[in-house]
């Protein structure tokens, strides 16, 4: 068991108002409130999910700059205007893109929390009681020493954690419309240490986690030590899931070649993937089964080989019609783009998204609303044949930015954290379309 030291803080909500939206079809109010939290470049990530909320208040995971010069993870939960924060991992790795934390709550309300990975075993830690951060007890796999030494991270074997799997980087938690916990994560496969590092097998996981015996189980008809995606040569990266209204879970991925083989200088691939039973089964979005590991050759690529950046969005609409979307990298000369599944088409072509959103969710109106740094939202009624733009902060400068998809599944309205570039404040914003 880990005991942590509270902290709580006394705080008021920012700004709250009725913002008059001359490009939306009807008014909206903004909310937003600071975390009291110290957090620079080694908070930010584009593959983690550190927002979540669970009975009206609001949790936050993210990694502290302390003054000392070291890093910590923090949770922080939004309970009444306060803020009670308390230290999960006192010693974080400066690792920006890769140690960042995700968080989320099962149904019985413990809080689960992934942090400080890369390449690493497993590390996680569950509250002691639910909605609770006064103790934590720690489920992951011990390291053989300090963090920032390479030689302890490097655990071989197949993983003793609770959740299955070894060598964990880019985890993402996501819960369907029942509450049901899920992670995906990159993992590798080979596991000896003799293996050198870009021939392990680097492969996607995805586990389920069931709230009656407190376990974790990969997804899949049968109880399996195979990873979700994998295939010699290839990298699965960063996984990303969501759910729909159906509770449809949607999961897109991007294969790269492996770095071993000049892969970073390889253009790769993105594809998808739909479950219609809480992860027994997948299919490809033409309704065609698919087998576990999911290969590269079997898999559904929803667009011409590009060079893309490893971080995709995936969500559904109401009748379960996937939208993924993409980030090209050079020598690519496409833009952000949304690609949409239709029914008598199959997938789009690339569909621009106003100034580079690099996120976007499905509103109760079946609208896609997306985020670009500035901060804007942007909201498409015609699966972005033409978007409607609205600016929040733009004179704050860039920012990164998470949505709370627990949240948006829940209310139709969009909650996400958002961290600036410029002044390294984090905040909650809380945008309500129906202006209540």
């Amino acid at each position: 068991m880990v005991k942590t030291n509270i902290y709580i803080y006394l705080t008021t909500i920012i700004m709250s108002s009725v913002i008059p939206c001359f490009s939306f079809a009807s008014s909206f109010t903004v909310s937003k409130v600071e975390v009291p939290a110290k957090v620079g470049r080694s908070n930010i990530g584009l593959f983690n999910s550190p927002i979540f909320t669970f009975n009206d208040d609001v949790y936050v995971a993210y990694v502290s700059d302390n003054d000392d010069g070291t890093h910590s993870t923090f949770v922080a939960k939004y309970e009444d205007n306060n803020w009670i924060k308390a230290i999960v991992e006192p010693l974080t790795m400066n690792n920006q893109y890769h140690a960042q934390a995700s968080i989320a709550l099962d149904v019985h309300g413990y809080i689960h929390v992934t942090y400080n990975m890369h390449s690493s075993p497993w590390q996680y830690s569950v509250s002691k009681k639910p909605e609770d951060l006064s103790a934590w007890v720690f489920k992951g796999q011990s390291l053989n020493g300090p963090h920032n030494v390479k030689k302890s991270a490097v655990v071989t074997g197949k993983g003793t954690a609770s959740i299955p799997g070894n060598r964990i980087s880019y985890h993402y938690m996501a819960t369907d419309i029942y509450g049901n916990l899920f992670i995906s994560y990159r993992e590798a496969l080979k596991l000896s240490q003799r293996i050198k590092y870009g021939d392990r097998q680097w492969s996607l996981g995805i586990s389920k986690y069931d709230v009656n015996t407190m376990t974790w189980n990969r997804v899949g008809a049968k109880d399996t030590t195979l990873p979700f995606v994998s295939e010699p040569g290839y990298r699965p990266q960063v996984g990303h899931m969501s759910f729909d209204k159906l509770n449809r879970l949607h999961v897109s991925w991007n294969w790269y070649v492996e770095y071993s083989l000049n892969g970073s200088k390889k253009p790769n691939v993105i594809s998808y993937a739909y479950s219609d039973d809480g992860g027994k089964s997948f299919l490809d979005a033409y309704g065609e089964p698919l087998s576990l590991p999911i290969s590269r050759a079997g898999s559904d690529k929803i667009i011409d080989e590009d060079f893309y950046l490893s971080y995709t969005k995936v969500a559904g609409t109401s009748t379960g019609l996937p939208i993924v979307s993409i980030m090209p990298k050079p020598p690519s000369k496409k833009n952000r783009s949304l690609i949409i599944f239709h029914n008598e088409t199959g997938w789009s072509k690339n569909i621009s998204l106003p100034y580079g959103a690099t996120d976007f969710y499905i509103d109760n109106d079946d609208s896609i609303i997306a985020i670009s740094s500035g901060l804007r939202i942007h909201k498409s009624s015609d699966y972005g044949k033409t978007w409607e733009t609205s600016e929040l902060d733009v004179v704050q400068g860039p920012y990164i930015y998470w949505i709370d998809r627990a949240y948006t599944l829940k209310t139709g309205n969009l909650r996400f954290l958002a961290q600036g570039k410029k002044n390294n404040k984090l905040i909650v914003y809380t945008i309500d379309f129906n202006g209540s």
